[in-house]
């Protein structure tokens, strides 16, 4: 009943509130009427359960799903805000881009402001326009806006998670070099561990990503950057981010219904609603369903389409994605 939409052009944001809904038709083709209502309830609940199942292992990229229906679905969701430093939007009040740590969303630092560039708005003049692009977005930051300190962020988190991060890094005039911290909250931020440390030129962006396994009894985790030199030698100045993510791998979980859900007969149509939520801490790209047509049932061509999300509309049936009892639908 799910037949293949185009690939590559749906991102499903790494948010509970983007619901995207497709529908689609089977007719019933049985010529023998004789047990049909228990049949299709068979074929209901076999098919309802397949997708489920499905959905606990479907195709998600950067990161793959292990969300398990059997074992609370997709489990705690834990997700970095304000990754790209797209907010606030506008200049801010210390200057075009130097910002108070209250007017940052989600960050927080031991430097006295928090320095964020804008590359489509063209500060700091004429500064940022010399450099590379960013990453994501129109925005990025520096580390260190005055002096030698750290840019973190806290999340909660639960004993045991694994947690996924990944970011951008490049230099300001040449090779600067800065570390990842992760560990426990407490009132230093230093208290944290050293993961990696990354070095990178100005020319192109640097994009590192790794695992954290969350200790026993920790339900608050610092994520945090800091320098550890530059080209220039002023330890406060360069080393600028981008497109920072720490959380949960992407989690699709996806619910399945029909119309009517009652005795039908030869001839008659029945229509199946999918509903898919991102539930995971990550964005998700290249999502695949597959789900079974239910035996004695034929799908009606032209009848798939989102309703509701990302690129909704009327979707295109080709011959091959279409096999008995099967069918596929690519929605990213």
């Amino acid at each position: 009943m799910i037949n293949k939409a185009q690939r590559g052009d749906v991102r499903i944001r790494k948010s509970s509130d983007i619901l995207l809904t497709m529908i689609g038709g089977v007719k019933l083709r049985n010529t023998r009427l004789t047990t049909r209502t228990n049949q299709l309830k068979k074929w209901l609940m076999k098919s309802s359960m397949a997708l489920l199942v499905v959905a606990g292992s479907v195709p998600l990229s950067p990161a793959m799903t292990h969300a398990d229906p059997s074992s609370n679905g997709c489990g705690t969701r834990v997700a970095l805000i304000n990754g790209s430093f797209e907010e606030p939007p506008g200049p801010g009040s210390m200057g075009s881009f130097a910002y108070t740590v209250d007017e940052v969303p989600g960050w927080k630092t031991t430097d006295t402001w928090i320095e964020i560039w804008d590359y489509a708005a063209g500060y700091p003049a004429p500064y940022v326009q010399q450099h590379v692009p960013p990453v994501e977005g129109n925005r990025y930051a520096e580390l260190n806006a005055a002096i030698d300190g750290m840019l973190y962020q806290d999340v909660q988190t639960t004993p045991g998670q694994t947690i996924y991060w990944r970011f951008s890094h490049i230099g300001l005039s040449g090779v600067d070099t800065m570390q990842l911290r992760i560990g426990p909250v407490t009132a230093d931020p230093y208290d944290t561990s050293i993961i990696q440390q990354m070095s990178d030129d100005n020319k192109a962006w640097g994009t590192y990503s790794g695992t954290y396994t969350v200790p026993a009894g920790q339900t608050m985790t610092r994520f945090g950057f800091e320098a550890v030199s530059t080209s220039t030698g002023s330890i406060g100045h360069g080393n600028h981010l981008d497109d920072v993510f720490l959380g949960t791998e992407p989690c699709g979980m996806v619910t399945k219904s029909v119309s009517p859900n009652a005795i039908v007969q030869v001839g008659d149509t029945l229509t199946y609603t999918v509903d898919f939520k991102n539930e995971g801490g990550d964005d998700t790209a290249g999502t695949v369903f597959s789900d079974n047509i239910p035996v004695g049932t034929e799908y009606v061509p032209g009848s798939l389409k989102i309703v509701s999300g990302p690129n909704s509309g009327a979707l295109t049936t080709p011959p091959e994605m279409i096999r008995e009892n099967l069918s596929l639908a690519t929605i990213g």
